[in-house]
């Protein structure tokens, strides 16, 4: 079986509204470049303007992929790289502070050794939601939540405190 470098960077605190196209495509050409990988499919990149607002963009490489989405809103970008040739995490991890504009310390990398198996790094506190994989920033009734389970919780409380102060 071929080795693989299967890896996640989770990056806060990202200023991902001022993001464009452009900085999207340079950004996915300077990983491969890093890399020492023949770009064999152009970046692609697109602008998603519902739901979760931001930019998914990728690049297919002769021995890697690379993908990374950003969100507005939630000032957030995860980045994903497959790899069968090794890279360096430093390398990658000054590129994401320079092209991004973001600090080191905001960003968490996992490291994906089997499909469906994810290892955490030690300074990234997983949401405690069954089968939610997303870093934990916000506490819910004592339990460690992601900010997508905040605002499952807070929204399903303010309807309740809505309906019974209708009705009281």
């Amino acid at each position: 079986m071929t080795k693989n470098y299967h890896q996640i960077f989770e990056v806060s605190d990202c200023n991902s509204s001022q993001y464009d196209s452009n900085l999207i495509d340079k950004f996915l050409r300077g990983i491969s470049r890093l890399m020492a990988s023949r770009i064999i499919q152009n970046p692609v990149v697109a602008k998603r303007e519902y739901g979760y607002v931001g930019f998914t963009g990728f690049i297919i490489t002769e021995s890697s992929h690379v993908v990374i989405h950003t969100f507005t809103a939630l000032k957030e970008a995860v980045i994903e790289i497959y790899s069968y040739n090794y890279f360096d995490n430093n390398i990658i991890l000054n590129h994401i502070t320079e092209c991004l504009n973001v600090r080191r310390g905001s960003i968490m990398i996992k490291n994906v050794n089997d499909i469906g198996k994810i290892e955490k790094s030690d300074n990234f506190i997983e949401c405690e939601e069954p089968n939610c994989i997303r870093k934990s920033t916000k506490v819910w009734g004592g339990r460690k939540v992601c900010q997508d389970h905040y605002e499952q919780y807070r929204d399903k409380y303010e309807k309740n405190i809505y309906s019974m102060n209708e009705f009281g």
